[in-house]
């Protein structure tokens, strides 16, 4: 089967639910084999006789296959129904209206919950806000475009020792206009980037820490676009 760029919904149905057992424990549920690289959906566990997954293709025209765990006898549909195939997400902007580390309105939540192509902004209540993390953010697997207006002066801080956004590959992600506090004890720490990232007037900081590891560490078959102003601040 072959798909052109989009964004898609798999569903996962589960062909005899008298049969079926969850599905724990493994590292990878399915894989859809893009050109000779793989996206990977997993770990995951399923629960249920009907499942979703949202994914996007964004390299033309490409062979899918799917496989999943031993115990499930499973048919496989694409754009929400068996044999049919299609964009069925419709990409829409939602507002970051708080600085809450989770929760609705969060940055955090609006992420985790975003579907391909979606736009994330920031509300006016959250102007000159600093969004702290206590955690990494979800790891980004699907097109997200967080933008904040130059008037706006947005920052995020991760207090974790850990990455604050990691790109996997065949995801699209644009930082314009933010601000980005971490410290991590690794390269890496502030972006990990294995898809296609934009970062626009986008500034990096320590947060006062001095600090000798890269903020961003691209890998292939990862793509990073710079576009305006973007300071990297070892501060």
């Amino acid at each position: 089967m072959n798909l052109p760029n989009g964004c898609y919904t798999l569903t996962l149905n589960i062909s005899s639910s008298a049969n079926f057992t969850p599905c724990t424990n493994y590292d990878t549920l399915f894989t859809i084999h893009v050109g000779t690289n793989l996206v990977q959906f997993g770990p995951q566990s399923i629960y249920s006789a009907v499942n979703t997954f949202p994914f996007c293709v964004n390299n033309g025209n490409v062979p899918i296959s799917v496989t999943n765990c031993n115990q499930l006898y499973s048919d496989f549909g694409l754009g929400g129904g068996n044999g049919s195939a299609g964009p069925d997400i419709v990409p829409v902007t939602q507002y970051v209206v708080n600085a809450n580390d989770s929760g609705a309105g969060s940055l955090r939540y609006l992420i985790e919950n975003a579907s391909c192509n979606d736009t994330i902004r920031f509300d006016p209540a959250v102007n000159g806000d600093t969004i702290v993390l206590s955690t990494s953010l979800i790891m980004i697997e699907k097109n997200i475009y967080l933008i904040a207006a130059p008037s706006q002066q947005i920052y995020v801080q991760l207090q974790a020792d850990a990455k604050l956004f990691e790109i996997k590959p065949h995801a699209k992600m644009l930082l314009d206009n933010l601000n980005l506090i971490a410290n991590g004890t690794f390269n890496g720490y502030v972006v990990t980037n294995e898809g296609q990232l934009t970062l626009k007037d986008t500034e990096m900081f320590t947060g006062g820490n001095l600090n000798s590891n890269a903020q961003i560490v691209n890998k292939l078959p990862g793509v990073i676009h710079m576009e305006g102003i973007n300071l990297m601040r070892k501060e």
